[in-house]
């Protein structure tokens, strides 16, 4: 019987076109190999949505009393939290409290407390056993700075032949980059420092007039953090402070009253000082008289004309 050799393989065969077969006969059959299915893969990130946003604040430091909306979001996305068996934002640890909104639907407010501190919230889900889909962390902050800035609009005080001077002012709340809107704030009490035409002495008092109290009173009503938000000038406070001297003493002299700051958060009665501002008036020989408080300054000669506010 003739031999045919096929892909170097010798096979008996009656012709070529038989010995073929034989060839492909005797290849390995190819077992086909099922494709690899990845599991999918189920990814939760938290979000946190301060109720006051404005531009370039922080989204990793809160101001204490702030508000922010708690949310997630899923890749893949559109997941809800049913499909999880239902989600719930708690506080692990840090100083916030967490309003859950109804359902479980992974959403709620967290308020942040009335001091500062390192904050760790996590989304749980509800039927055990329960597992934490998602963690954010980040921290919450006083206010440690107050600045001034004249009242926009406003005028510098004076009148003409006498010591004065004054400016209205604006009043804001640092660090910048945190909202502060969930506070009250009010000025407290100080002592009288004075020097000069401004010691203390009861007949240079009487002259001096009833603007200079032996000590500066604690403001009756606080003020709401409510003027909006700045991430260059910070929280601004409701209303305006009215910085002024009148005296109708010329003479060289000082006058300084080292004012508390006061703050505290919306239904609290913990306040604090947040930093004291110097109340500064100074008067030279010539009766040119600078007023200075919050970094506002005004300065004004004798014989400059009368002006307002």
């Amino acid at each position: 019987m003739p031999r045919f050799q096929i892909d170097g393989v010798w096979y008996d065969a009656e012709n070529y076109a038989a010995a073929r077969v034989r060839a492909a006969l005797a290849r390995p059959v190819a077992v086909p190999v099922a494709p690899v299915v990845k599991p999918v893969v189920n990814t939760v990130s938290g979000v946190l949505t301060p109720v006051a946003g404005f531009p370039n604040r922080s989204m990793v430091r809160f101001g204490i009393g702030e508000r922010i909306n708690l949310s997630f979001v899923t890749l893949p996305p559109g997941q809800t939290a049913a499909s999880f068996g239902g989600l719930d934002w708690f506080v692990r640890s840090g100083p916030a409290t967490i309003a859950q909104d109804g359902g479980h639907v992974g959403t709620g407010q967290l308020t942040c407390g009335t001091t500062d501190g390192i904050v760790m919230v996590e989304l749980r889900t509800v039927n055990p056993p329960v597992t934490v889909k998602a963690r954010k962390q980040f921290a919450v902050i006083r206010p440690d700075d107050v600045v001034f800035a004249q009242r926009p609009g406003s005028g510098d005080f004076h009148r003409h032949g006498r010591p004065s001077a004054g400016f209205q002012a604006v009043t804001y709340l640092r660090p910048a980059d945190v909202s502060f809107r969930n506070l009250e704030f009010r000025e407290g009490g100080a002592s009288y420092v004075g020097t000069g035409i401004f010691a203390r002495r009861e007949a240079s008092l009487a002259q001096l007039g009833s603007s200079y109290n032996t000590i500066h009173p604690v403001r009756a009503d606080w003020s709401n953090v409510d003027g909006g938000d700045s991430s260059v000038n910070g929280s601004m406070v409701s209303g305006y402070d009215t910085v002024s001297t009148n005296t109708g003493v010329v003479g060289v002299g000082t006058f300084t009253w080292s004012i508390p700051q006061l703050a505290r958060v919306v239904g609290t009665m913990d306040d604090f000082n947040v930093k004291t501002l110097d109340h500064v008036v100074t008067v030279d020989a010539a009766g040119t008289m600078t007023i200075s408080k919050g970094g506002v300054a005004v300065t004004h000669h004798l014989a400059d004309a009368d002006s307002d506010y």
